[in-house]
């Protein structure tokens, strides 16, 4: 069985990233990706091209992953092209499927499943640090809190790799412009103010809460959907019996 053989039949995400190691694709294996995504009908072939997308044909390649994202009978699709997208710089995407994705990829860092907000959330983690068309970060900051303490974790990182470096009246002035909830503006501010006494004395753990945490991917086999509905919020518009806004 060839290199690219043993990538597409690999059922363990752990031997699925070995495999890779060992690709150098030829036109004839390249031929081979493309009708595995054409023909869409072999789930793990298909997830395993969509977690590492740089080896599908770069005619193939956005096509596939928004395709992904669009499978919602097929949520590991789009864990999986969520998970692809996290290689993709902000820049490189289509514009005309920047805005969708961007929107699908936020509607995702709110779902109960911890695989699928918690990567979302990475991948707009990376997003949010460049300003391509336009700044997602003020929509990604709005989000918080969601359902799921990974994301949220995420989101606060993503402020604090931005903003952490801002004076307490600057931080708060570059909030106020994105025109959070009130709890989300206490949140970060405490997110802040910690962020800035740990930077004082250790700077270890201060580099740590500017970087976004990386959630189990289950295999294909393995259940990541859960519950997505909306969360039940609080008065104060928090998640029900979540953490405030302390993760690290």
């Amino acid at each position: 069985m060839t290199s690219l053989e043993t990538f597409l039949k690999a059922d363990d995400l752990d031997a699925l990233l070995r495999a890779r190691e060992d690709i150098s694709l030829t036109p004839e294996e390249s031929a081979l990706v493309a009708s595995v995504i054409h023909g869409w009908s072999d789930r793990q072939a298909v997830s395993n091209l969509l977690f590492h997308s740089d080896l599908i044909p770069a005619t193939l390649r956005f096509e596939a992953l928004g395709r992904a994202l669009r499978s919602h009978g097929v949520p590991y699709f789009v864990l999986a092209a969520t998970v692809g997208l996290q290689g993709v710089p902000l820049g490189d995407v289509p514009s005309d499927k920047r805005t969708e994705w961007i929107q699908v990829l936020l509607g995702l860092a709110r779902s109960k499943s911890k695989a699928l907000a918690g990567r979302a959330s990475v991948t707009l983690f990376s997003w949010s640090q460049s300003i391509v068309a336009f700044d997602i970060l003020p929509a990604l900051a709005s989000l918080y809190p969601v359902p799921d303490d990974g994301a949220c974790r995420n989101i606060v990182a993503a402020v604090l790799s931005r903003c952490g470096e801002l004076s307490a009246d600057e931080f708060d002035r570059q909030l106020s412009e994105w025109h959070l909830s009130h709890s989300s503006m206490t949140a970060l501010r405490n997110a802040h103010l910690e962020y800035k006494g740990r930077k004082a004395h250790d700077e270890f753990r201060a580099m740590i809460m500017k970087s976004p945490a990386f959630a189990y991917i289950p295999n294909l086999s393995g259940d990541i959907v859960g519950d997505v509905g909306p969360a039940y919020r609080d008065a104060a518009g928090r998640p029900a019996s979540k953490p405030w806004w302390r993760f690290w």
